[in-house]
């Protein structure tokens, strides 16, 4: 890490920055798949929906107000007829520019399309090479194969390229063949998510948190495995506390990104809320993350230095005064209490104990 983003970093952490230096920006709730565990309920567009001018607007913000990552997500960005200008006038203004897509309508014309309007990064979601449990957790038969084929195709054609996995019980015993798939296919990084308890999520099972300790569980046994397959092969596996969100390099061949992505997401040990990311919703709403669904202001009305200086709930959060278990734990200071939007969603407080923290259950065993 250079002197630079070293400083950049620490002062994220303190939550001392002017601007979150990233942006997952949900650019339509419009999609083609059904996902069991959508965080979005995403299906069909909505009408609040910004136009392109609105959005060139907010990218002109996040510009002038030193926003360095910007990652179109949805629903599936795809479907925008205009997704590619957008990512174009992002990327000419100097931003970062990502997609994230469930793959179905990538073809290499498409794929060679988004990198010459700018995007250099892009995420397509695989939760099993399975295609029978693939296509149900993801809500639509043949989708596996037309997303496999696209993030082939995306590495084939030299775009950062990332894999993107929720994982679930029933992909946890074939986590390890699908982390050797992708190394194997020059696939740059691994993104693991856990499921949470927002959106279609929520609608699972009647008991969110019994689901959701599960959930952390399961994600928890899935980093174990790959922390020792990595082993094998020389891939470090990230050491997280917070376990909200795991980005994994699987080669360094775009190593500007590898050090840019230090002060990011991916690799911030702990909960980014207030420090290092925000989530914009389809109609300009700003959110502190994608998981804790609080509306903190709107970008058509407000600037986003605006809202990250002045917002109550984000400062709430770096001035955080912890309550319970998390409030006496030894690694409070490295995951930053753990995740927040855990907290609000088993708690009902931004400053409430996350629930599902693994040493948290690991001491009430102990006396038991």
């Amino acid at each position: 890490m250079t002197d630079w983003t070293s400083d950049f970093f620490e002062r994220g952490m303190k939550g001392a920055l002017e601007a979150p230096p990233s942006a997952w920006w949900l650019i339509t709730e419009e999609c083609n798949l059904k996902c069991r565990y959508c965080f979005a309920s995403a299906g069909s567009k909505k009408k609040n929906e910004l136009p392109f001018k609105q959005v060139r607007d907010i990218v002109d913000d996040f510009a002038e107000s030193g926003v360095i990552f910007v990652t179109y997500i949805g629903g599936e960005p795809l479907l925008r007829h205009d997704i590619l200008d957008i990512v174009d006038y992002s990327s000419d203004c100097g931003l970062y520019t990502g997609i994230c897509s469930n793959g179905l309508l990538l073809t290499e014309k498409l794929i060679n399309k988004m990198i010459r309007a700018g995007c250099e990064s892009l995420g397509v979601s695989i939760d099993s090479l399975n295609s029978v449990i693939h296509d149900r957790l993801r809500g639509v038969k043949g989708a596996l194969e037309k997303s496999k084929k696209a993030l082939i195709l995306a590495a084939e054609n030299n775009i950062r390229t990332s894999i993107r996995v929720v994982v679930t019980p029933e992909n946890l015993p074939e986590l390890h063949e699908i982390f050797h798939w992708s190394v194997d296919r020059n696939i740059n990084e691994m993104i693991l998510l856990p499921e949470f308890p927002v959106g279609r999520g929520s609608l699972v099972e009647n008991d969110i948190k019994s689901r959701d300790l599960k959930a952390k569980q399961v994600f928890t046994e899935g980093l174990e495995i790959l922390r020792r397959e990595g082993q094998e092969i020389n891939i470090d596996v990230p050491q997280t506390y917070a376990y909200g969100h795991v980005g994994i390099e699987l080669n360094r061949s775009f190593k500007e990104f590898h050090e840019a992505s230090a002060i990011g997401f991916e690799k911030c040990s702990g909960c980014v809320v207030g420090k290092f990311a925000i989530s914009v919703q389809a109609d300009g709403t700003v959110y502190p993350c994608p998981f804790l669904q609080i509306p903190i202001g709107n970008l058509t009305k407000e600037s986003i230095k605006n809202i990250w200086q002045e917002s109550p709930l984000l400062n709430k959060v770096r001035n955080l005064k912890l309550q319970g278990f998390c409030k006496r734990c030894r690694f409070r200071v490295e995951c930053g209490g753990g995740c927040r939007a855990r907290a609000y969603i088993h708690g009902g407080s931004i400053e409430a104990p996350d629930v599902t923290c693994r040493y948290r259950i690991a001491a009430e065993k102990k006396r038991r």
